[in-house]
């Protein structure tokens, strides 16, 4: 009998590739079962923010509602409040003694006239000097000098980080804000219808103070303001 020698060889051949595929199945029976990969967590979304409205804003108050308190020091480190004043009727006047429109109406004596006018009827002059806190030394000491050069009554007020001007919406200098006896707020604006190159020849600031005076509403509560800006 003649041997086969090919059909012995497929023989084989099967054999070992059935083997090999044995031994593969059974390793892979014996190798354990992968865990489960797990989703990543979600990160909690951050509510978008939004540049126009910050947090620390502060509301400016509007005219006729109650004004926003006061408690600042002048230049002797003497407080003075707002709330010590209720029954009277109170002016802010924003100062800046190296604002040329200031310069101007001081000159002029704009304010200097009202006080006269009104020192016995109940009406007390507040100034302000509104600065960012890096600069108020500095405005301390020249509003000192101008006080004593200028000979100004006023009670001058320094509002060092500007929030009491941001509360009253003020913008300028020589901007002004008249308050009733009742604490509210009755006129904001410029103190005449002039402008930043000459006084004008009405006085809103005393029109209003004279309606408060006779228990009138105020006809013009607000007018635009003309001035220095302030640097917050």
């Amino acid at each position: 009998m003649r041997f086969d020698w090919r059909s012995a060889w497929r023989t084989t051949s099967s054999a070992a590739l059935l083997a090999l595929v044995g031994s593969v199945g059974v390793a892979q029976e014996d190798r354990p079962p992968r865990p489960p990969q797990e989703k990543p967590k979600e990160q909690p979304q951050q509510p978008p923010t939004d540049p126009a409205t910050p947090a620390q804003q502060v509301k400016a108050a509007q005219v006729g509602e109650l004004a926003p308190a006061i408690a600042l020091k002048d230049l002797d480190d003497k407080e003075h409040t707002l709330a010590a004043l209720k029954g009277k009727v109170v002016v802010l006047e924003w100062f800046n003694p190296d604002c040329p429109v200031v310069q101007m109406h001081y000159k002029a004596r704009t304010f200097e006239a009202l006080r006269k006018k009104y020192k016995d009827l109940e009406v007390v002059f507040l100034a302000i000097h509104s600065a960012p806190a890096a600069t108020q030394n500095r405005a301390q000491e020249r509003s000192r000098t101008v006080v004593a050069e200028w000979k100004l009554p006023d009670v001058l007020l320094l509002d060092r980080d500007g929030k009491v001007a941001k509360s009253y919406g003020v913008k300028v200098t020589p901007e002004m804000c008249v308050i009733d006896r009742e604490g509210r707020l009755a006129y904001r604006g410029a103190i005449d219808d002039g402008s930043t190159e000459a006084v004008g020849k009405v006085n809103h600031v005393d029109a209003a103070i004279a309606e408060l005076l006779a228990k009138k509403k105020v006809a013009l509560p607000e007018t635009p303001a003309y001035g220095c800006p302030i640097q917050f």
